[in-house]
C-alpha cells in the first residue's frame, strides 16, 4: 500500500474512532468527566494513603477500600430507576457537587488533623453511594449527547473505556499500595 493510501487510511480509522466528539455537548461532557474523575482517584489515593499512614493496616487499608465500593453494587438497580426516572442532566450535577463537597469535607477533616478513621469509612462509604447514582447516569446521559444516532455507539464504547480506565487504574493503585506496604 503507497504512503499517501495508508495515510488516508489512518486518518479515516482516527476519525471513526473520535466520531461522537464531533457533538459539542459530547466534548463538553468528555472534559468535564475527565477532571471529575481525575479528583476522584486523586480522593481515593489520599483517603487510602491516610488510612495506610494512620494504621499501617493492610486489613483496614482492604476494609476502607470495600466499603467504598459496595454501594455501587447493592444500590445500582435503585440508582438505574432514580436515573431513569429523573432529569439525568440534573442528577449528573447534583451528584458531582456532593463529591465536591464530600472533598472539601475530608480535606477539611484532614488538614484540620481531626480526622478518624471513623470519618475515612464515611467519606468512603459517602463517595461510594455518590458514585452508585454517578455511573449509571453518565451512561445514560450518552443519548442526549450525541447528535447522530450512529455515533451513539461510538459514544457508548468511550465510555466504556473510561470504566474500564477507572478500574485499571484501582488495581494499579491498589499494586502501588502494596508495594508500599512491603517496602515498611
Amino acid at each position: 500500500m503507497p504512503a499517501d493510501e495508508s495515510r488516508t487510511h489512518d486518518t479515516a480509522r482516527l476519525r471513526r474512532l473520535f466520531r461522537a466528539l464531533r457533538a459539542r455537548n459530547y466534548r463538553l461532557y468528555v472534559a468535564g468527566q475527565s477532571l471529575s474523575l481525575i479528583g476522584t482517584w486523586m480522593q481515593r489515593l489520599a483517603l487510602s494513603w491516610w488510612v495506610y499512614r494512620s494504621t499501617h493496616s493492610a486489613l483496614v487499608l482492604g476494609i476502607v477500600g470495600c466499603v467504598g465500593q459496595l454501594p455501587a453494587v447493592l444500590l445500582a438497580p435503585l440508582a438505574g430507576a432514580l436515573v431513569d426516572r429523573w432529569d439525568r442532566q440534573r442528577l449528573l450535577v447534583a451528584t458531582q457537587l456532593l463529591a465536591m463537597l464530600q472533598a472539601v469535607w475530608l480535606a477539611w477533616l484532614v488538614l484540620a488533623e481531626v480526622a478518624t478513621l471513623w470519618h475515612m469509612l464515611l467519606c468512603s462509604v459517602l463517595l461510594g453511594v455518590i458514585n452508585a447514582v454517578d455511573i449509571p447516569a453518565r451512561q445514560a446521559l450518552m443519548g442526549d449527547l450525541v447528535d447522530q444516532p450512529e455515533d451513539l455507539s461510538n459514544a457508548l464504547a468511550a465510555c466504556r473505556r473510561e470504566l474500564f480506565d477507572h478500574r485499571l487504574r484501582r488495581i494499579v493503585h491498589l499494586a502501588y499500595e502494596q508495594k508500599i506496604q512491603n517496602r515498611r
